[in-house]
């Protein structure tokens, strides 16, 4: 098996690597967005709206335990949708079980963990996955056969 272009890279270089590659784009800040959402977009039968509601969402969540509340109207404006259209996205992606809305308090706030579950499902036999899992079986080999 070939893992010439499989290069594991340190947290603290991945950042490196983030702020080299997009500069000062990146000062208004970033959204982290598993490579799954995109690569497997088809097979969640996510359509564009919905990848941009989605994605809007994401742009507020940063902590597992502190979940997103963005006004639909917030992301119509950025997203020059329709606010009703970006309804409709919301539902929809309820109705997939991708998103719950749920009572906070006085607000209502968008639980992600239905596509977390079926982010991590596809993420587990992506291919990409399964050639990592493969190189660091071989690195883990190689340390065990230098141990010995």
């Amino acid at each position: 098996m070939d893992f010439t272009n499989l290069i594991p890279i340190a947290p603290s270089t991945r950042s490196e690597a983030i702020d080299n590659k997009w500069g000062n784009a990146i000062s208004a800040g970033f959204v982290a967005v598993p490579n799954a959402l995109i690569k497997y977009q088809g097979k969640l039968d996510i359509s564009q709206n919905e990848l941009t509601v989605l994605m809007n969402l994401l742009l507020h969540w940063w902590y597992k335990d502190k979940l997103p509340f963005p006004a639909t109207k917030s992301i119509a404006e950025r997203s020059g949708m329709e606010v009703r259209t970006v309804q409709r996205g919301l539902r929809t992606l309820k109705a997939k079980g991708l998103i719950e809305k749920v009572r906070y308090g006085d607000k209502f706030v968008y639980d992600l963990e239905g596509l977390r579950i079926q982010l991590e499902m596809y993420s587990e036999s992506d291919p990409w996955n399964q050639r990592k899992k493969q190189f660091r079986d071989v690195v883990e080999k190689d340390t065990m056969l230098e141990l010995t």
